[in-house]
């Protein structure tokens, strides 16, 4: 897979941009907050529709104006060529500003956004992948959620039903709560005109059940490959030194090895143990909403004994092991963005990086490409290498990395 242009209106520091990418390593040089790290952000938000450093689309909108839109144009393995477009702040018919999102793939339409979802594929690798070791367990679910939805979009569409079954499961919690009578034991006290609601609530535990044993089974298999790719990579980088270990952590009793229908009927029969405590507490206490990756180094937790070299490590060696994953599962090979992380890098990490995605397009961000030139030219593997130089949100073609002009876009 391989992007081959973008186009930029009001996104970020861009008022506009149109730049034409090369097939191999894509290198955007520039000092720090010059606009280098926007122009990753856009290709990214194409594969997933949704940044990798805020969750507000308002901010991705240049200064002054009221909507933004990201074109981007890209091959298949096969060569089939197709295009990605995104817009977000469209005026509404009375002149008001709108919050609506609106995707097109090849120039038609779609009606919804999630059908973007394993068109375009990348994988990023930022400073910002550290929260997954140093965040709580939102930033490691996002981080499978994603990948599994670019891998099997009917994923993603299965976690948006669940969501919407969560919230309407929470919301008859606190009605049951705020209106069923309890004895000064704690006992629940029959009362028929709520029979409907707990019939409801029957219902939706049937198809909660159905669907957290569909994503904690996905989950469990994309951790399995994650965990066994990241293992070899982290310990190549760590010359065998340390042992990375990831494992998915979910509700007491459930196993990668279980079949869907057995999660299942776990899971009911844990929801109907749990029913009276979630009605008190007006919340739901299980669920693929409160999992979480175990991440371990030489058997202790990696957020709380590894150093930053440790976790850094470790967070290479996942995002290399989600490259490998994608090519495994769907044939494509996603784009690398690198976003100013070769200089975060000792020489033993950059070679593992740069071994483990060859055969990649790369698009790479940093301030100083002399720092890198030997890493670059391996990197290559003789294809050319595309130099463009950015300043106050300015992209300028070079020849060279020496500096050479080309055309300015």
């Amino acid at each position: 897979m391989i992007a081959t242009g973008l186009r930029l209106e009001n996104f970020r520091s861009y008022r506009t941009l149109e730049l034409k990418f090369g097939p191999g390593v894509n290198v955007f040089s520039g000092h720090n907050a010059q606009g280098k790290t926007n122009i990753l952000e856009a290709i990214y938000i194409c594969s997933c529709a949704r940044s990798h450093r805020t969750a507000r689309d308002q901010e991705l909108i240049f200064r002054g104006a009221s909507a933004y839109s990201i074109e981007l144009d890209y091959t298949l393995a096969n060569g089939t060529e197709e295009s990605i477009k995104l817009q977000y702040g469209t005026q509404s018919p009375d002149g008001r500003p709108s919050n609506e999102r609106r995707f097109w793939h090849n120039r038609i339409r779609q009606e919804r956004i999630a059908d973007l979802y394993g068109l375009f594929n990348a994988v990023i690798f930022a400073p910002e992948d550290l929260m997954l070791v140093k965040e709580g367990p939102i930033a490691r679910r996002r981080f499978l959620d994603l990948l599994l939805a670019q891998i099997r979009p009917r994923y993603f569409a299965a976690l948006q039903r669940f969501n919407r079954i969560l919230k309407q499961r929470n919301q008859l919690l606190k009605r049951l709560r705020d209106q069923q009578p309890m004895t000064g034991s704690g006992a629940f006290i029959a009362r028929p005109d709520l029979a409907l609601d707990y019939a409801l609530l029957d219902a939706w535990d049937e198809q909660y059940a159905d669907l957290m044993a569909e994503l904690i089974g996905d989950r469990f298999e994309l951790t399995g490959r994650i965990r066994e790719r990241a293992a070899v990579y982290h310990s190549l980088i760590s010359g065998d030194r340390e042992t990375l270990d990831i494992r998915y952590r979910t509700m007491s009793g459930l196993k990668p090895e279980q079949s869907s229908e057995e999660r299942c009927s776990l899971i009911r029969r844990r929801l109907e143990q749990l029913r009276r405590d979630d009605i008190v507490r007006g919340t739901t206490s299980i669920g693929a909403h409160r999992d979480d990756l175990d991440l371990r180094l030489d058997e202790q937790p990696l957020k709380l004994f590894g150093s930053q070299g440790q976790q850094r490590t470790a967070v290479l060696a996942m995002k290399l092991a989600e490259l490998a994953v994608f090519r495994d599962l769907t044939g494509q090979t996603p784009v690398l963005l690198l976003d100013d992380v070769m200089s975060e890098l000792d020489r033993r990490r950059r070679q593992a990086l740069i071994a483990a995605m060859r055969d990649c397009q790369v698009m790479l961000t940093c301030t100083d490409t002399e720092q890198v030139q030997e890493e670059l030219r391996e990197l290559a593997g003789g294809q050319p290498l595309s130099f463009f130089h950015v300043d106050c949100s300015q992209v300028t073609a070079l020849d060279t990395p020496g500096g050479v002009p080309g055309d300015t876009d």
